[in-house]
């Protein structure tokens, strides 16, 4: 809700979902509690909704693929190869991205706002290490500038190169639950969202927001 008002007191008419719309339980290979046959179909629901919701607000929404969301397309895979060529089965269709007019964006690719690249950043932080600066991980692995909200924490870290070019990279906050039952205390998520500004030279600004208790700080 601060993010919609913030968009609409701004003019921002721009969506764009950085992965992980769905949290997938059902589909992980981590250890989970059972779920009934009427969860799976009352989650995308809720998942259409909020889609449907946003595009009341928003002309262009893009959503990119984050690993949760693959995970569906992972199990059909491993679990159900003889329905994941179907494409009745794709995710695109299970959320009706088509209809309702999201613009779907695979994991193995990169969106740029002008120079800048976004990711939801699962397969680039993929190999561990901590996250104390996750800005700065991101940008030793990429040598770029970069968005990414896989970490789920706000950070940004700059470094020039010997000619003084200069490249950034910024994880931001999230939009779920910061204690999910197999994290329910000393998670180190916040929620947060950024404000990308692109000029028409391909330079940008990122205004990386957080929300504390539904205060845009």
């Amino acid at each position: 809700e601060a993010m919609v008002k913030y968009a609409q007191d701004n003019g921002i008419k721009k969506l764009l979902l950085n992965g992980d719309l769905l949290d997938n339980t059902p589909f992980t290979r981590w250890l989970r509690e059972p779920v009934t046959p009427q969860d799976i179909p009352r989650w995308f629901d809720m998942a259409i909704e909020l889609l449907q919701y946003f595009k009341t607000i928003f002309d262009e929404i893009i959503f990119l693929e984050g690993n949760h969301d693959f995970w569906y397309k992972r199990y059909l895979m491993q679990k159900a190869p003889e329905l994941f060529g179907d494409p009745y089965f794709d995710l695109e269709n299970r959320l009706r991205l088509n209809e309702i007019g999201v613009i779907f964006i695979p994991q193995e690719k990169l969106v740029k706002a002008g120079k800048l690249n976004i990711h939801h950043g699962h397969i680039t932080f993929r190999g561990g290490g901590g996250y104390a600066n996750a800005a700065r991980m991101l940008y030793q692995k990429t040598k770029s500038s970069m968005i990414c909200s896989h970490v789920h924490v706000e950070s940004s870290h700059t470094e020039p190169d010997i000619d003084n070019k200069i490249a950034t990279c910024f994880t931001t906050g999230c939009m779920c639950s910061l204690s999910p039952s197999y994290q329910p205390f000393g998670g180190k998520s916040c929620h947060g969202f950024a404000d990308i500004i692109v000029e028409s030279n391909g330079d940008f600004k990122v205004l990386n927001h957080r929300i504390y208790k539904g205060k845009i700080l």
